[in-house]
């Protein structure tokens, strides 16, 4: 593993931001650190709490959009430490690869920050206590569990969501209807941190 990658040094952004810009294709992302780890394959994966793209290169405002994984192949990507932003801050780690054309920084949670109130569709993430009170209510009394399968002894975990009597996974436009109903734009999104979250006993991870 680089040294730079470590948990102990990974610590330091979490709640930070990273910035993915790739000038030949046009593209500029921003969003906030929520976990970051290399994993057993030698990717870099970063968990993130929201995502903004950038209108234009250089971006011409923000939209959020609906991405909340991030992941590099060290094979691929050089890691260097590039120092403190202008704005101040400890030091950023910064990805680069001549393959993908991709330039990754990394901002520690001290640093340089997109202001979300310029981003349009910005909406604050859920806590882990709103979460669970949504799955706790369920539907019509029953509460909802989540759980996990690994296939294949991939590094991910697909995860699915049942009411608390049953052994069957809940249709997703019944999930979906549930999670706009209590604010959410889209089912993914309560998904998305669910998953994150790791709620209710029965949920498998890969720690």
């Amino acid at each position: 593993m680089n040294s730079l990658l470590n948990p102990e040094v990974l610590i330091a952004f979490i709640g930070g931001q990273i910035e993915i810009q790739n000038e030949g294709e046009g593209y500029i992302l921003r969003g906030q650190i929520k976990a970051a780890e290399v994993t057993s394959r030698n990717d870099f994966r970063v968990t993130l709490d929201w995502m903004a793209e950038g209108k234009g290169f250089p971006p011409q405002g923000w939209n959020t959009i609906k991405m909340r994984r991030y992941e590099a192949s060290l094979e691929i990507y050089s890691v260097s430490n590039i120092g403190p932003s202008p704005q101040g801050g400890d030091d950023r780690l910064c990805l680069n690869s001549s393959v993908t054309g991709e330039l990754v920084v990394l901002f520690p949670a001290n640093g340089s920050k997109l202001d979300t109130s310029k981003v349009e569709g910005f909406v604050l993430p859920k806590t882990k206590e709103e979460v669970e009170a949504i799955l706790e209510k369920g539907i019509d009394g029953k509460k909802i569990t989540i759980y996990g399968e690994n296939p294949g002894g991939c590094d991910s975990v697909r995860y699915y969501f049942k009411l608390s009597d049953s052994s069957e996974r809940l249709p997703d436009e019944v999930f979906s209807k549930l999670a706009v109903d209590n604010g959410f734009s889209e089912g993914w999104e309560l998904i998305n941190l669910a998953e994150g979250y790791q709620l209710v006993r029965g949920a498998y991870s890969n720690d």
